[in-house]
């Protein structure tokens, strides 16, 4: 939050003196931010991820006075915790068994499409509000030990390699997001902007890659819903 102080002082004492972009002008921003899961009913066994790190590339090409359209890049990092389930046999019977508490790690790629709407103000501060469609490939990786150590296939794991990638899914879901912000010109052709956003991706539940084929193990269904707040610079060109 210190580092958008400058961004909140501009807004405040900005000289009056905005207009209209000019249409067929393009630009390519590149911004950090951090993000945060919140709770989701779908997502089995209460998955839900700390907040992390996020890296977002836009690119924006103005077709209107005061409405652009936008193509995003994004990728997110995230650690906590969702659910498996497996099935081993136990004195001749087979048993349903399942895992909340290990360690989990979400590694997103997304690419999105959509429309910014400058909000109509004077002064050199532009507001805008925006939403996008796309799609994400999301990546979610597993550390195994004790209990449910026997998720590891010794014949697809080195498991004397810290380094080893434990059992994980791979999948590609769709994203919805919504998002404002301000864009404020620092100088000819460059500008800063600062910007919060709420992106929603559903998983479906998919089987363990890595894993014992025996186990039937799978990871369960969880929601995506990453609020984010960041800040970035743009170029023009």
């Amino acid at each position: 939050m210190k580092n958008l102080a400058p961004v909140l002082a501009l807004l405040l004492f900005a000289a009056p003196a905005a207009r209209a972009a000019d249409v067929g002008s393009a630009g390519i921003g590149v911004g950090v931010a951090l993000s945060s899961d919140l709770p989701d009913p779908a997502s089995k066994g209460g998955a839900r991820f700390h907040p992390g790190p996020s890296l977002q590339i836009p690119f924006r090409y103005q077709v209107a006075p005061l409405a652009r359209l936008r193509l995003d890049g994004r990728l997110d990092l995230a650690t906590g915790h969702d659910q498996v389930r497996w099935q081993e046999e136990v004195d001749g019977q087979t048993v349903d068994l399942q895992s909340e508490g290990h360690w989990t790690m979400l590694l997103a790629a997304a690419l999105s499409v959509g429309a910014d709407f400058t909000l109509p103000t004077e002064g050199t501060v532009a507001p805008y509000l925006g939403a996008d469609l796309g799609v994400a490939w999301v990546g979610t990786y597993h550390s195994f030990s004790g209990p449910t150590q026997v998720l590891l296939d010794p014949a697809q794991n080195q498991l004397d390699n810290p380094h080893n990638v434990d059992p994980y899914t791979s999948q590609v879901a769709f994203l919805t997001d919504v998002h404002g912000g301000v864009d404020v010109p620092v100088s000819d052709g460059v500008a800063i902007w600062a910007e919060t956003g709420y992106s929603v991706a559903f998983l479906n539940a998919r089987e363990l890659k890595k894993s014992p084929p025996a186990l039937n193990a799978t990871r369960d269904a969880y929601g995506w819903n990453a609020i984010r707040i960041g800040a970035g610079v743009s170029f023009a060109f």
